[in-house]
């Protein structure tokens, strides 16, 4: 479904180009780059749906930053279709959005220690290269973003005392953390 859409966009938008020469393979690009569009965006709509009801719009943003920029360093599990891609997200994303809400929050030393186990994950069994970056760079990339989200953390929690917003990144870094598990176990593509 998605894949016809933005196969039929794609190739809409090619023919509005001034270009004589478009290949299949413009076409194939096109489509892909839409498709990877509305998988971002669709999620990302009924995140902010639920963000706006439970007034956590910013908690939203820093989990979604700190996801992101974790699970670009790391890799993880891929879903085999787009729209098992678009329903595992949203669903994953939503009830972490949702663990946002709880008034049970771990302490400061608590999420310490995770990203500690996240870290030494991250050391024992590498990054999963989606790219052709060597393994090296990858790994540092890694160790990089854990430390800067693990500092991000520490001073929303104890410098600007928003524990909220705190938890969010925590939480982005835990969504990511668990899909390199499977991604590790099953996908074996490094």
């Amino acid at each position: 479904m998605i894949e016809t859409f933005a196969h039929r966009l794609a190739q809409k938008l090619i023919s509005l180009s001034s270009e004589d020469t478009v290949t299949t393979d413009d076409i194939a690009v096109v489509s892909y780059g839409i498709e990877c569009l509305l998988n971002l965006c669709i999620p990302f709509f009924f995140f902010l749906i639920y963000s706006c009801f439970t007034h956590r719009i910013l908690g939203m943003v820093y989990f979604l930053i700190s996801f992101l920029f974790l699970r670009n360093h790391i890799g993880g599990f891929h879903a085999k279709s787009h729209i098992r891609c678009l329903l595992y997200s949203t669903i994953y994303g939503l009830f972490f959005l949702w663990l946002l809400t709880l008034p049970i929050l771990p302490g400061l030393y608590i999420k310490l220690s995770i990203y500690g186990i996240i870290l030494a994950g991250i050391a024992i069994g590498k990054p999963i290269c989606q790219t052709n970056m060597n393994s090296t760079r990858a790994r540092m990339n890694s160790y990089i973003t854990i430390i800067l989200e693990c500092l991000c953390m520490i001073c929303f929690d104890k410098i600007w005392h928003f524990t909220t917003l705190s938890t969010a990144i925590f939480l982005g870094s835990c969504a990511a953390a668990i899909l390199y598990i499977p991604g590790r176990i099953f996908q074996h593509n490094t």
